[in-house]
């Protein structure tokens, strides 16, 4: 059970490291359509009106999938700190 457990604990470290790649993906997307916006931000009309609209709720939601990605992050980061705290404590008793 030890290995099984050790695996585990391995499965979750490397979810925190590939969550914060996918928080730098998400980061660098959000620039670039931070990019955009500042490119038109001349452009007149309708149809520029309608592409701003939805260049800044295509940031939005970035903004919001980095911050749950973030959350999670630290909630699994937190866990694994307190499996490694109850691991050390078994250790002392055993």
């Amino acid at each position: 059970m030890q290995h099984r457990i050790l695996a585990e604990m391995n499965d979750l470290r490397r979810s925190v490291r590939e969550m914060e790649q996918l928080i730098q993906r998400l980061a660098r997307n959000e620039q670039y359509i931070h990019g955009q916006l500042q490119r038109i931000a001349d452009w007149k009309g309708e149809s520029a009106d309608e592409l701003r609209e939805r260049f800044m709720a295509f940031r939005q939601e970035l903004s919001a999938r980095q911050q749950t990605l973030r959350q999670r992050q630290q909630e699994i980061a937190a866990y694994i700190a307190d499996m490694e705290r109850a691991d050390a404590s078994a250790g002392r008793l055993g």
